[in-house]
């Protein structure tokens, strides 16, 4: 699956974690990429037994792995979920879906930009952005 492109390039996980911190000590922040389209691969399995969701499973994966958060391939918007489970795990992870999320969807994702659709007669105000990433 998708995590095991992690998982095995050499030193696994750990090594990943390594690289990541070198490159947020020289102001890099690092996005794994999340295809939500990879469903016929092996899916991933917990110690009990159940198969958890993505966004529970990434919330651990990434920050075992020292990643900031990640690109949501042909996402329109991230759930709202992603975010709960990273503060679950005892992180706050970035969130920049491709689609570049919605206005509600803005106050979980910090690298979004809402490209919303307008009524073309209405007035046209500011154009919403977000740029709050850490």
């Amino acid at each position: 699956n998708q995590l095991d492109l992690y998982r095995a390039l050499p030193g696994g996980i750990s090594a990943v974690r390594n690289v990541s911190d070198q490159l947020r000590q020289r102001g890099v922040h690092v996005l794994w990429s999340y295809n939500p389209w990879d469903t016929g691969t092996r899916r991933e399995v917990a110690a009990n037994g159940s198969t958890p969701d993505d966004a529970t499973v990434f919330a651990s994966v990434l920050k075992a792995g020292g990643a900031d958060g990640i690109n949501g391939d042909t996402m329109s918007h991230v759930p709202k979920e992603w975010w709960i489970d990273s503060l679950a795990v005892g992180s706050e992870d970035t969130y920049q879906p491709e689609g570049g999320g919605t206005i509600a969807s803005m106050d979980w994702e910090t690298m979004s930009v809402c490209h919303c659709k307008f009524d073309k007669g209405a007035a046209q105000g500011p154009v919403v952005a977000l740029a709050r990433g850490r």
